[in-house]
């Protein structure tokens, strides 16, 4: 059987059907073309490829093997084909996602590196001062818009934060008020106080 029969099979017999078949024969062209695309891209490696092949296996068995059952056509030639489109867009939107991704995690930024100016100090102090109360994850959301330069965008995709960027959002309106409101009430130098 080629692969085209094989599929035809799988979808007659149901999900309970062992698809151990379709894979073996499947994977290859979805390997090939995987590597294809991560090679033209300089992201090729065993791991790189191995991983992009199991996402495409993932989006073609969820929803009951939709992606396959609306497979119109006729042979194994225009299967592979598919198989191969399918792959290209799947690592393509990967790659693309990699490329907006900041690449460290949040327990390796500092979100409060140094700055060269030398009139800054006793600001940042005052505003940290201000942010004590806040969550851990918040003041370091502040930090890193305020003093490392990331766009929410970026914020949200920093792993195991648990926000999109609507939420990084609210959190840094959210504090820049609340730091508004703060360094209202905290008294000027001028004043006599130092801090």
């Amino acid at each position: 059987m080629d692969i085209y029969e094989i599929l035809l099979a799988c979808l007659r017999r149901g999900p309970h059907t062992s698809w151990n078949e379709f894979a073996r024969v499947a994977g290859g062209d979805i390997r090939s073309a995987a590597a294809r695309v991560l090679l033209s891209a300089g992201r090729h490696s065993s791991e790189n490829v191995e991983d992009r092949t199991q996402d495409v296996f993932l989006s073609l068995f969820t929803a009951d093997f939709k992606s396959l059952r609306e497979f119109r056509g006729q042979n194994a030639v225009s299967l592979r084909a598919y198989l191969r489109t399918i792959t290209t867009n799947s690592v393509y939107t990967w790659l693309e996602k990699e490329r907006n991704t900041p690449k460290e995690s949040l327990d390796d930024l500092n979100p409060a590196a140094p700055v060269d100016d030398p009139s800054l100090p006793l600001l940042v102090a005052a505003i940290e001062k201000c942010l004590e109360s806040e969550k851990e994850r918040d003041r370091i959301i502040f930090w890193l818009k305020n003093r490392q330069g990331y766009t929410p965008d970026q914020i949200a995709a920093l792993p195991g934060l648990g926000l999109k960027k609507d939420g990084v959002e609210t959190v840094l309106t959210r504090l820049l008020k609340a730091v508004a409101l703060c360094m209202k009430k905290i008294p000027r130098r001028s004043e006599g106080l130092s801090r």
